[in-house]
């Protein structure tokens, strides 16, 4: 535990000196979730959540691109929290710790779920305030929801590139 908690803080402190590369060889073996972001711009700047397992773009990016394409059911899932794991439907609470009893097409949440408290959305003032936010926060994949028409953006935290969630998910 001690080794896989020094080891985490060093990948953290590099990815914030610019050390990207040298940082994921260093926790390679390590198992760790695929943690992002999932924001919607408004005209005050970013409201966001944590989505804690399976960020890469050909999951939650899948996910996003198919099922969350209308600001309101994209505000739903601002206003159900932060995530353990994002699915097709927001669905309704279910036992957090019963994996049995979870239906899998369900958002599970760390509020409505685990009834953890403080697990609500969070604002930003801007784009790059919710990016730089992203990147001290060890979140790997940002994405950001604009309108029906433009959709979703996908940001590779660490690298700073941008991916087309229509490629990623073929």
């Amino acid at each position: 535990t001690y080794r896989r908690a020094s080891v985490l803080t060093t990948y953290r402190q590099m990815l914030l000196l610019g050390y990207g590369q040298r940082a994921q060889e260093l926790t390679r073996g390590i198992k760790m979730s695929t943690r992002a972001n999932i924001g919607i711009q408004t005209e005050g700047g970013v409201i966001a959540i944590y989505c804690h397992s399976d960020g890469y773009p050909s999951h939650v990016g899948n996910i996003l691109n198919n099922h969350y394409m209308d600001k309101f059911k994209v505000g739903e899932l601002m206003a159900l929290g932060n995530l353990s794991s994002l699915a097709p439907e927001i669905g309704d609470t279910h036992d957090f710790n019963d994996r049995s009893s979870q239906y899998e097409n369900w958002c599970l949440a760390y509020g409505r779920d685990r009834g953890e408290k403080n697990q609500g959305f969070k604002m930003y003032s801007s784009t790059a305030s919710w990016l730089i936010d992203c990147a001290h926060s060890g979140i790997e994949y940002a994405y950001s929801f604009f309108n029906k028409e433009e959709g979703w953006t996908c940001y590779e935290v660490n690298s700073g590139k941008i991916i087309d969630l229509k490629v990623a998910a073929e």
